[in-house]
């Protein structure tokens, strides 16, 4: 009577684990490296065509465009531009005499645009000058309490306030 007993136990038990180890089984048999898009990468040469569709991976990828932000610190533009990119030379509205794109803001960044705006090419890198392009274009839809963020920030690392760019 007890292996009978054990018997109607062990029937519904057995009934459970088994799809239960199908299940298992069919999700270790799906398991696969995981494929993880991460956003555009910054592309490591000059755009290629007059409108290049790299730009637009960076246009909306808002890191790259705080690391554009960080660039454009850095490369002491700035000082010509204005801290909130309202200088002599605005870059907040749509006006632009060289070319309002990305990849036109790029070419103007590289090779200069008129007789003010100097040749970067040798001084960065085109990554680094993407980056500085993408941020540019963002300026006009970016509000000005956000880019006084980052200039903020600049202002709090050392010698911040005197800070006039590694590539001047």
């Amino acid at each position: 009577m007890d292996a009978v007993k054990v018997r109607r136990h062990a029937t519904p038990v057995s009934k459970l684990c088994t799809p239960l180890i199908c299940v298992l089984a069919l999700l270790l048999v799906g398991c696969g490296a995981e494929k993880r898009h991460l956003g555009a990468a910054v592309p490591l040469t000059p755009p290629i065509l007059a409108d290049d569709p790299r730009a637009a991976g960076l246009e909306t990828n808002a890191f790259e465009l705080s690391e554009g932000g960080r660039q454009f610190r850095w490369a002491a533009c700035g000082q010509c531009h204005g801290s909130q990119a309202q200088g002599a030379a605005r870059l907040d509205d749509d006006a632009w005499r060289c070319g309002g794109t990305t990849t036109q803001i790029y070419r103007s960044i590289a090779q200069g645009c008129g007789a003010a705006m100097p040749a970067y090419a040798a001084k960065a890198t085109p990554d680094q000058i993407w980056r500085m392009a993408a941020y540019v274009h963002s300026l006009s839809r970016t509000d000005a309490k956000k880019r006084r963020r980052a200039d903020n920030a600049l202002a709090g690392e050392p010698q911040g306030s005197t800070w006039k760019g590694p590539l001047t």
